[in-house]
């Protein structure tokens, strides 16, 4: 069977100030995308997450100091953070389609 492999961009939006420049600002939001050797496919709407989300998952971890965008493996974010993962996340995650075979679209 052919497993999915899942990336999450994880990023804050960028908007335009009064003065023309462009500046990233919170909230932050988890897009997921099917990786597959050389493309990313984005699978669904970015996803908004709350204030408590943001800050457990992404504040606290020196992996994202200074970054407004950056990528994650799905199954190394689930590993790495299960413990801080809120129940929308943990079923949003677990409802993914885990095998292509599986999926009938």
């Amino acid at each position: 069977m052919t497993k999915y492999d899942y990336d999450l961009n994880i990023f804050m939006k960028e908007e335009q100030g009064p003065d023309g420049t462009y500046d990233h600002v919170e909230p932050w939001y988890l897009h997921i995308y099917e990786a597959e050797p050389g493309m990313h496919y984005e699978h669904g709407e970015p996803i908004q997450l709350t204030e408590t989300e943001a800050n457990s998952l992404i504040k606290t971890d020196p992996y994202f100091d200074g970054q407004v965008d950056a990528w994650y493996g799905l199954e190394g974010f689930i590993r790495d953070k299960a413990h801080l993962l809120s129940d929308r996340l943990k079923e949003l995650f677990y409802r993914l389609p885990v095998y292509k075979e599986e999926v009938l679209f």
